[in-house]
């Protein structure tokens, strides 16, 4: 009998992973305990996926008695690492909109039509996250207002911030802007490295957004969104854009999101219009299951940033609240809280199929 601890996705473990999963199960580490939780209950991805990530899980010796020898959580983090790398950052198409590979999770583009192409999506991007970009144009496209990015391969954080800081100041700053999001497009046109662009439902979370508490403290936009930062502060600018701009539409799955245990799977008894949901990163307050879906990264210009009161927003705000050394230690409350928003969703058999979030 296959039980949800025995689970690798939605097939059986495969007998070198299973002692593997189970170690991460009961890990002192609360994120692999969630990863754990994760791979176990996740439920949507197609065989032919699962095959292939497999195939990138590094190979281990036989043991002595000729068994197959079971793989660590280093070969198991790797395997999803060089997935990421190989059948979505550098695939055309990448797999999550391959109608071949994910057509169960597509609902968008193609064949696919489970929403009008006129529903509105809004994604928030993260200017200060844009290094690689910044360094490419300078050094390839020669732009005159790229002339002060510091020109290397390694291109701290805070030194990306303290160029946006310098281009975003004063009467400049939508200048600069339109000009960073047409480069952001050439490089997305040109560059064979697919990231997933993460995005919710605006009509759902509009009424959040501009609140007037939430705009002066734009890292609530990232706490719904359960969008994780490494530092702060950052430039961040919400975009709004219609479905038929993004090509083709997908649910996320734990492929798209990789190694990461503030992503969290949605359950079997979601409905097809609600298939998934972002964490949000404050366990104090309610869940609010915001929808979460994912496309191709698309050209954005300056119509599609958010206006509020006739200007468009660009905030250069402080995100400590959402960054990975504020939010791991609560990481048991935030997946708690969110598990039984599902149960309040969905009923009470969601406790079935994950009976605990970590």
């Amino acid at each position: 009998m296959t039980t949800p601890d025995t689970k690798f996705f939605n097939t059986p473990s495969p007998p070198e992973l299973a002692p593997t999963i189970r170690r991460m199960a009961t890990s002192n580490d609360v994120c692999i305990r969630a990863i754990a939780r994760n791979i176990q209950c996740e439920h949507r991805i197609p065989a032919g996926r699962i095959r292939a990530l497999l195939d990138y899980v590094p190979a281990a010796p036989p043991s002595k008695n000729g068994s197959p020898a079971h793989r660590t959580i280093t070969d198991l983090e790797s395997g999803f690492r060089a997935y990421i790398e190989h059948r979505i950052r550098h695939t055309t198409p990448p797999a999550f909109v391959s109608s071949t590979a994910n057509r169960e999770n597509i609902l968008y583009g193609d064949e696919s039509s489970q929403v009008h192409p006129d529903r509105l999506l809004l994604t928030v991007l993260d200017l200060s996250g844009l290094s690689a970009v910044y360094l490419w144009a300078a050094n390839t496209l020669r732009h005159p207002f790229l002339r002060q990015f510091r020109r290397s391969s390694d291109v701290d954080p805070t030194a990306t911030g303290g160029w946006l800081d310098t281009q975003l100041s004063g009467n400049k700053a939508i200048d600069t802007l339109t000009q960073i999001l047409d480069l952001l497009g050439t490089y997305s046109e040109s560059v064979t490295t697919h990231n997933p662009t993460w995005a919710t439902w605006w009509d759902e979370v509009r009424d959040y957004i501009i609140a007037p508490h939430n705009l002066s403290s734009p890292v609530s936009w990232l706490q719904l969104l359960g969008i994780v930062k490494d530092a702060s502060p950052r430039w961040l600018v919400p975009l709004v854009y219609p479905v038929s701009r993004a090509g083709t539409l997908a649910w996320p799955t734990m492929l798209e999101a990789g190694w990461s245990p503030f992503h969290f799977p949605a359950p079997p008894q979601a409905t097809p219009e609600s298939r998934g949901y972002t964490m949000q990163l404050h366990p104090a307050e309610p869940s609010r299951l915001a929808t979460e879906v994912i496309h191709q990264q698309i050209r954005f210009t300056i119509k599609d940033v958010l206006h509020y009161s006739g200007h468009p927003l660009l905030f250069n705000t402080d995100v400590s609240a959402a960054t990975s050394q504020h939010v791991t230690p609560q990481l048991t409350a935030l997946r708690d809280t969110h598990l039984s928003a599902l149960v309040s969703r969905h009923g009470t058999s969601v406790r079935a199929w994950m009976s605990k979030s970590t």
